[in-house]
């Protein structure tokens, strides 16, 4: 057989409700973290739609690596993301939800699959923190600060248009 083969650790797909803006689509940064709360390293994800050609669903994977294996990162817990294009007029994107599979169990186990759902139209400048099939009362918020800045730009926005 010969060549060289890399197990894959993850395989992330990014479901998008609306795009417009560079065919390519935008960049995105993304970190994953366990339920430990240890981290992968900043995972870029350039270009999103570059191999598709209906804009509404993008594949990648992520090989196994020193910091992925279940010794020392753990069950998926959240992950943290953010636009990186930095284009004029920026992207309209529509970010619907992520799912991750994680692979690291073999071809003949179980894969666990992790839905983040995100609902949300994607801004350059905002962080966004997703966790695993959680949406959160403001009481219960994890990121309160996160929260607060969303609502206050909401409250803006609305201000703005009355």
């Amino acid at each position: 057989m010969g060549g060289t083969s890399t197990k894959i650790a993850f395989e992330v797909c990014v479901v998008t409700g609306d795009y417009s803006g560079d065919e390519l689509g935008p960049g995105v940064n993304m970190v994953m973290f366990d339920h430990r709360g240890n981290q992968s390293p900043t995972i870029t994800l350039d270009s999103i739609f570059q191999n598709d050609i209906d804009y509404t669903q993008a594949k990648f994977t992520i090989d196994l690596q020193a910091w992925s294996r279940l010794t020392v990162f753990k069950r998926l817990h959240h992950i943290e993301f953010w636009c990186t294009t930095q284009s004029y007029p920026p992207p309209a994107w529509f970010l619907d939800r992520v799912i991750i599979r994680d692979r690291r169990f073999g071809m003949t186990a179980e894969w666990k699959y992790f839905f983040f759902p995100v609902h949300k139209w994607i801004n350059q400048d905002h962080q966004y923190v997703v966790h695993d099939c959680e949406a959160w009362i403001p009481q219960l918020e994890p990121f309160p600060e996160l929260r607060e800045e969303e609502v206050g730009r909401r409250m803006q926005f609305f201000t703005f248009f009355q």
